[in-house]
């Protein structure tokens, strides 16, 4: 067990998802510093990632206005890939970010930590301009935070297959398949209400704020393959 095993172990009482984020993103400030630091969603379905919470100046704001695919950065989407912690240098971030993200300073240097769950990268925090040097510590360190983090975000029930009725899932499937919610309705005879109905339902159960995002979570739970 290391130290973010103990920092975490309180966490495991709140029972509300944006609170614990909070805690997270403050933890991993306080042991990364930086000028910014922040956390994100990841989706391996269609390579985006959406925000989630900044910490600046002392404040925390919400950043789930940003929803952005990963072309947009294909150094970060690159390692992400290879699910490592690393730091960036930002000359070439600079040039690559684009759209919706738009960095709140100008980035010298940008280190990132990915979180997954069973191999599979979910989120990820950056500090931009970090406030400590480099080093193999600092790595061992960071990686003691995101396997603490994986396991926090495991605990608890994980939901099955046996959580979903069939609609639900063969629901999922077609949006999978990138079907509207009308082509979904005339395929399965329900009213498009019924329809967003359902998905509004699996959405509540994953914690997720778009059909994207559950069927991401389903995938990731092994209900769709």
């Amino acid at each position: 067990m290391n130290r973010f095993h103990k920092i975490f172990f309180d966490m495991q009482e709140h029972s509300h998802p944006n609170e614990r984020s909070f805690e997270l993103l403050k933890t991993f400030h306080e042991y990364f510093p930086s000028e910014v630091s922040q956390l994100f969603r990841y989706s391996r379905l269609d390579d985006s990632f959406s925000g989630v919470l900044q910490y600046k100046d002392y404040k925390v704001n919400s950043l789930q206005h940003i929803h952005e695919y990963m072309k947009m950065n294909e150094h970060i989407h690159r390692h992400l890939k290879e699910n490592k912690v690393k730091l960036f240098h930002g000359n070439r971030l600079q040039i690559s970010i684009g759209g919706q993200y738009l960095a709140p300073v100008i980035i010298e240097d940008l280190f990132l930590i990915p979180i997954s769950l069973n191999d599979v990268v979910i989120a990820f925090f950056t500090g931009l301009n970090i406030d400590f040097n480099m080093s193999e510590s600092v790595i061992e360190e960071a990686n003691d935070f995101r396997f603490a983090v994986s396991e926090l975000l495991s605990e608890g029930k994980v939901m099955s297959k046996h959580d979903f009725p069939e609609k639900e899932i063969k629901i999922l499937k077609y949006v999978s398949y990138g079907y509207s919610t009308k082509e979904i309705a005339e395929s399965m005879n329900f009213s498009e209400a019924n329809i967003k109905y359902f998905i509004k339902t699996v959405m509540d159960k994953t914690n997720s704020r778009n059909r994207t995002e559950a069927v991401a979570e389903l995938f990731r739970l092994g209900i769709l393959s």
